[in-house]
């Protein structure tokens, strides 16, 4: 499975889905410090981010199984606009419509970087391991 990342576990997969609850939540506070102003929590934030993208994740895996196998970084390519949809979703439902669409454009950016660099340790662990999740 060149470029891709593989779960032996569901444990490996618990520690995936905290790494990005992790990032997620740290991204939530400083977008709550940029954009206008919400009264959720961070760690609501980040939760919601998280559940949203294991599930829709995770639909995605299942679904283009065969071209995960063997499409490499095009997997990882295809996977943008999702993650662009998730952040939008996200901001949107706890931020309201924004106030500068801008400012919104650019915190959906960050965030879809965010999401790209919470998968590297996952992605390091398969690398590391021959291809065996250790995360």
């Amino acid at each position: 499975m060149p470029g891709s990342v593989a779960f032996d576990s569901a444990a490996s997969y618990a520690v995936f889905g905290l790494i990005k609850l992790g990032a997620y939540t740290g991204y939530s506070a400083i977008v709550k410090t940029w954009l206008e102003e919400t009264k959720a929590r961070a760690i609501t934030v980040g939760a919601a981010r998280t559940v949203l993208g294991m599930g829709v994740g995770g639909l995605y895996l299942f679904l283009l199984w065969d071209f995960w196998q063997t499409a490499g970084w095009m997997y990882w390519l295809c996977l943008l606009p999702v993650r662009v949809v998730e952040w939008w979703l996200v901001l949107r439902l706890f931020f309201g419509r924004p106030r500068s669409k801008l400012r919104r454009s650019i915190a959906i950016g960050f965030g879809v970087a965010v999401s790209f660099l919470a998968d590297i340790p996952a992605t390091l662990g398969w690398l590391l391991s021959g291809g065996f999740c250790v995360c």
